[in-house]
């Protein structure tokens, strides 16, 4: 039986200061790191962000079929 996986198309940008990274298993890093920060745990994204990003995952993604590993 095969499985249903979306790949997406690896991209990068800014929105307001923020810069994100997509990566091709669809998760996505986000960066307000300053260079004179030397640490950061939280930060605050606004919706708008969280909507572009929704919109480019939906956009890029490719569903690829892959083959049940049996155990």
């Amino acid at each position: 039986m095969a499985i249903r996986r979306y790949v997406h198309s690896k991209t990068n940008g800014e929105h307001l200061g923020i810069n994100y990274a997509i990566q091709e298993d669809g998760k996505i890093v986000i960066d307000n790191h300053k260079d004179d920060d030397d640490e950061h745990d939280e930060i605050t994204i606004p919706a708008s962000l969280v909507f572009k990003l929704a919109k480019i995952l939906e956009a890029t993604r490719k569903v690829h079929w892959v083959e049940e590993v049996k155990k």
